[in-house]
């Protein structure tokens, strides 16, 4: 029931003014989320609103439009075409889902992506970085560079490591899954994956893992993942499985690592390029950005209990380090 009024809650629309000028034509914002995680989801959509409100005041009033799927395509889709449908100037839309079922459903209005896990490119969203061509943008995460990175953290972390578990939602697509075996391939990594497209898989698949002889684990950015942190930490805890997540959450809830963007500032930055779009930039031609800070995020406590001693050098590394 608490969820049920949630989404009601955040699917109602909200206008709220910039500034204090004469307005104009109100402009119309839709937010597109796919997992019903109320806290995690409110906290991106008022970072959404910050970005929308930042820089010089706009003259227009901003009504916002509001969406959160309950984790399913069919619901996304439904969503998505109500979005489309709602005259809208522009669609933020959060994780590849979300953005593919929002450019479904409308391939005229603007769509600013926030996506941890897709090659705009190679998906057929945008032509280039510089100039996408179409009506996608947003901020897009270097997923090899960030793959690589993920990697040599967890080799620092754990010494002697020679194969790795992947956990790897198949809804996100195999552009992380294959960074992840090319990257691993050159650092003379072996690795594991398994297929986990619900929180329910978690567990069989962590536990596989580890009997596998999997030294550590590494989560691909998944909505599942993120909106469900405090209980993969538990699971990759029993199963004495050192490893590493893109969501901060994660550590904070008792898991090893963390390592991503901050993204809260990914969120504003996602707002920031709508407000451009509705003060008159034309999607086609306004660049995709990368994430710019990356924070490492480290769990002492988890450490000691999994009998590792995290290195000196990696510790100098951490923005924050829980003990």
């Amino acid at each position: 029931m608490r969820r049920r009024a949630f989404i009601v809650a955040f699917g109602s629309a909200a206008a709220w003014p910039f500034g204090t000028h004469a307005q104009t034509k109100t402009a119309r914002v839709g937010l597109l989320h796919p997992q019903p995680s109320p806290a995690l989801v409110a906290l991106r959509f008022a970072a959404v609103q910050e970005g929308l409100a930042a820089g010089s005041p706009s003259r227009r009033a901003i009504e916002i439009v509001s969406r959160v799927a309950d984790g399913t395509h069919e619901r996304l889709r439904i969503y998505a075409e109500e979005l489309a449908a709602a005259r809208l100037d522009v669609i933020v839309a959060m994780s590849p889902l979300a953005i593919a079922t929002a450019r479904d459903a409308t391939q005229i209005i603007p769509i600013v992506g926030i996506d941890l896990e897709t090659d705009p490119i190679a998906a057929g969203w945008a032509v280039s970085l510089a100039r996408p061509g179409g009506n996608v943008t947003g901020v897009f995460l270097d997923v090899s560079e960030f793959a690589a990175k993920c990697l040599q953290i967890l080799t620092e972390a754990v010494t002697g490591l020679t194969h790795i578990g992947v956990l790897w939602d198949p809804a996100t697509g195999n552009y992380q899954r294959d960074a992840v075996q090319s990257t691993a391939a050159t650092m003379g990594l072996s690795f594991g994956v398994r297929a986990t497209p619900s929180i329910a898989e978690v567990e069989p698949a962590v536990r596989s893992l580890a009997a596998e002889g999997c030294g550590a684990l590494l989560i691909l950015s998944s909505p599942v993942f993120g909106a469900f942190s405090a209980p993969v930490a538990k699971v990759t805890g029993e199963a004495r499985l050192p490893a590493i997540m893109l969501f901060p959450e994660f550590v904070q809830s008792g898991g090893l690592i963390t390592y991503g963007p901050d993204l809260q500032e990914l969120c504003h930055r996602a707002g920031i390029m709508a407000r451009r779009i509705i003060e008159g930039a034309d999607v086609s031609e306004l660049p995709i950005e990368r994430p710019e800070r990356f924070r490492l995020r480290l769990n002492l406590r988890t450490a000691r209990a999994l009998g590792i001693e995290l290195p000196v050098s990696l510790l100098a590394q951490a923005d924050e380090v829980i003990e």
